[in-house]
Parts: structure tokens; C-alpha cells; sequence
């Protein structure tokens, strides 16, 4: 009888055991398990995408005021652009060495997006903000022009100074490759220096002739083939700004960034992360 008992409490402590075991196994996958990977995808996840959102804000920013991408320190916008650029790669890049769990798949794909579209997003801008910087330096020349025209002496050099930026501004400007969505404005700008050219030859020999009216008529022709093309660089950049998307691409990125934010929170909810 004592043997049947002891045999008896055996069988029902190794089923205790097991039972034990069994619970464990079933916590460790069912629960901590999920927890583990959800709160280390976070935890990277979030690391990324404070700095992508920072990044994110500055593009919008740029996207919301065209017209300082092409004054001021272009350098540093340059410098900025590339740097943004960079981070969104880097974060795309770790985020391609993850394999998510199907819970995951979601937020991993908002983020991969979010991702991709603020590299892509950062290069163009970045293009641009080349090719402004390119041409600010093909015309800064015009600064350094000595404008004292008190005699027809000062007037004539002026002239002839004024062709001579003209013309090396437009050969460095036919070096630079403009960005497929300002080949319009380029065409203008390098317009424009032809039309400065061509002013300072009939300005020169009007001089040359000492025709004062002929002079005056230059001035004014030349001055209304300027303003005309001033026009139509406006036109060209108004075109720029509504034909670029770059604001759907902001749009499209801000949606990314809600859902990220939404699936992190329900996440970190979920398991009290």
C-alpha cells in the first residue's frame, strides 16, 4: 500500500513538474518573448526615427520657403541636405538588416518608407541647391563691377567690364548640368546673359558713334529685354514650384510619420513598454 502511495505522489509530482514546465514554456513564448523582440525593434526603431523626424521637419521647412534655397549660406544648406540625406540612408539600412515578426511587418514598412522617401527627397533637394549655388558663383562678378559712370570714359569700361562677366558667366554656366526640373529656368538665366552681351556690343558701338540718342534707345531696348526675361525666370520658378511634387512628397511622409507613431504607441501599450 505504501509502495502503490509513493508511486502514486511520484506520478503526481512529475505531472506538477510537467504542468510547471509546460507553463513556463507557454509564458516565455506566448508573452515574453514577443515582449523581448517588440521592446528591442522599439527601442532601435525609435532611436532612428527621433533623428529622421528632426530631419523631416527641416525638408518641409525647405519645401515651405523655396525661395531660401537659393540665398544665403548655400554651403551650409548643401552641407545640411547631404547630412540628411546620409541619415535616412543609414536608418533605411539598418532597418534592411532586421527581419520583423508579422506583428512588426506594419510598422517596419511605415518606417522603411519614411525612410526611402526622406533619402529621396533630401538628394533632389540637394541637386537643387547645387545648381543655385553653381550659378550664384558663375554671376557673382557682377558684385565686384565698378558702376562710377561720372564720364563717357567710366561709362565705356563699364561697358566692356560688363561684357566681360557677362560672357564668362554664361561659359561657366553652360559647364553645370541643371536638374531635369529647372531646365527651363536654366535656359532663361543663360538668356539673360546673352541679352546682356548682346546689350554691351550695341551700348559699345553707340559710344563708339557718340549717338546719344542711339544710346538712350539701346538702354531702353536692353532694359525691356531684361525686364522680359526677369518675367519669365519668375514664371519659371512659379512652374518649378508647382510642377516639383515636393509637396506631395511632404504630404506623403507626414502620413508615414502618424502611422510610425501610432503603431510604436499601440506597441509600447500593448506589452507596457
Amino acid at each position: 500500500m505504501n509502495i502503490f502511495k509513493n508511486k502514486l505522489f511520484m506520478i503526481g509530482g512529475s505531472s506538477s513538474m510537467a504542468v510547471v514546465v509546460l507553463s513556463g514554456s507557454l509564458y516565455y513564448s506566448l508573452l515574453l518573448r514577443p515582449k523581448m523582440i517588440a521592446s528591442s525593434f522599439i527601442s532601435e526603431a525609435e532611436s532612428n526615427f527621433t533623428k529622421e523626424k528632426e530631419d523631416f521637419s527641416a525638408l518641409s521647412s525647405i519645401v515651405s520657403n523655396w525661395d531660401e534655397i537659393s540665398k544665403g549660406d548655400i554651403d551650409k544648406k548643401e552641407e545640411d541636405l547631404k547630412r540628411i540625406k546620409n541619415d535616412f540612408l543609414d536608418a533605411k539600412n539598418k532597418l534592411d538588416k532586421l527581419t520583423p515578426s508579422l506583428e512588426l511587418k506594419d510598422t517596419y514598412e511605415n518606417l522603411k518608407r519614411f525612410s526611402e522617401k526622406g533619402a529621396e527627397v533630401s538628394e533632389n533637394l540637394y541637386t537643387i541647391a547645387s545648381y543655385f549655388k553653381k550659378t550664384e558663383e558663375a554671376v557673382k562678378a557682377f558684385n565686384g563691377l565698378n558702376t562710377d559712370s561720372s564720364s563717357l570714359d567710366q561709362v565705356t569700361q563699364l561697358v566692356m567690364d560688363f561684357k566681360s562677366v557677362s560672357q564668362t558667366a554664361l561659359t561657366e554656366l553652360e559647364k553645370v548640368e541643371a536638374p531635369k526640373l529647372l531646365i527651363n529656368l536654366d535656359k532663361d538665366y543663360k538668356d539673360l546673359l546673352r541679352q546682356y552681351i548682346s546689350s554691351a556690343d550695341a551700348l559699345s558701338s553707340a559710344i563708339n558713334d557718340k549717338n546719344e540718342k542711339k544710346i538712350e534707345s539701346v538702354g531702353n531696348e536692353s532694359d525691356a529685354a531684361v525686364e522680359a526675361i526677369d518675367k519669365q525666370i519668375d514664371e519659371d520658378l512659379e512652374t518649378f514650384k508647382e510642377n516639383s511634387k515636393f509637396d506631395q512628397a511632404i504630404l506623403v511622409m507626414q502620413g508615414f510619420e502618424k502611422s510610425i507613431e501610432e503603431n510604436l504607441g499601440n506597441l509600447k501599450a500593448k506589452y507596457k513598454i
